[in-house]
């Protein structure tokens, strides 16, 4: 297995821890408006963008990322 085929397991891992934290955030963020979470209500607009955010790279992330990949493992040219 070559180098660049580990680092793109490594990335989709990556990606995979990422998308439970951005679902966590969303559904800690869905909690909050809907009022099970009494204390943290005025940070909900936070949850939803950092949710948001997270879940958009983890997409990315888990598609390979190739632009990254060829960034750190750009193909040989003979």
């Amino acid at each position: 297995m070559s180098p660049r085929k580990i680092f793109g397991i490594v990335v989709r891992s990556l990606g995979l821890c990422l998308l439970v934290y951005s679902v966590w955030y969303l559904l800690y963020g869905i909690a909050t408006v809907s009022g099970l979470q009494g204390e943290a209500a005025k940070y909900k607009i936070e949850f939803f963008i950092s949710g948001g955010f997270l879940l958009v790279i983890s997409i990315y992330f888990l598609k390979g990322a190739p632009q990254l990949v060829g960034f750190c493992y750009p193909e040989e040219k003979l």
